[in-house]
């Protein structure tokens, strides 16, 4: 297990651990974020300001089947930007 792996589950064990959520519903939202932090297109903007963008780029990837899931995953998502971008900014390098 990687390190970023084992950070991630340990996020998803206190974040999630009560919630019922099987970890793998909720990793791809932890990749989601990371791979967000490191696209050109969000660099040197606040999460404050691309929140939205990403919501509307998850729920746009889900079947439309049912309600969208970005409140449960936003925590996950947010997680995954902040351990890219070190979290205390709120910007990416």
């Amino acid at each position: 297990m990687s390190d970023s792996d084992k950070h991630y589950r340990d996020h998803f064990s206190s974040t999630y651990g009560e919630s019922g959520e099987a970890w793998e519903e909720v990793a791809p939202a932890y990749g989601y974020g990371s791979q967000a932090a490191g696209n050109e297109r969000y660099a040197g903007r606040h999460w404050d300001e691309i929140e939205p963008e990403l919501r509307s780029e998850w729920d746009s990837r889900q079947d439309g089947s049912g309600p969208s899931t970005w409140e449960k995953m936003k925590a996950a998502v947010r997680h995954g930007w902040d351990r890219i971008t070190s979290g205390d900014s709120g910007l990416t390098y």
